[in-house]
């Protein structure tokens, strides 16, 4: 059992205490630290993507009346054409 005394221990004292802790350490907070600050740098990007694409109420409501309202243009044309079609038959 380990940390007994006389028990057999399947743990290395180097892996427990590594001779130059602070370098593990150091690299990976530097790698943390990278990963993190282009986290943020997308997430920023993101938000501003949103913002730029997103539509506000009044806008979303106009968007909608200029749709019908071309809807209804090209419905009338095609009736002006289908009539036309029908008096030349």
């Amino acid at each position: 059992m380990p940390g007994v005394p006389g028990g057999s221990c399947s743990v290395n004292a180097t892996q427990l205490y590594p001779r130059t802790p602070g370098l593990k350490t150091l690299g990976f907070f530097v790698a943390q630290e990278k990963v993190m600050k282009e986290t943020d740098s997308k997430k920023i990007k993101e938000l501003e993507f949103m913002r730029q694409h997103t539509l506000s109420p009044a806008e979303f409501k106009r968007m909608i009346a200029e749709k019908m309202e071309r809807a209804r243009a090209y419905t009338k044309a095609q009736e002006g054409k289908r009539e036309a079609l029908l008096e030349n038959r």
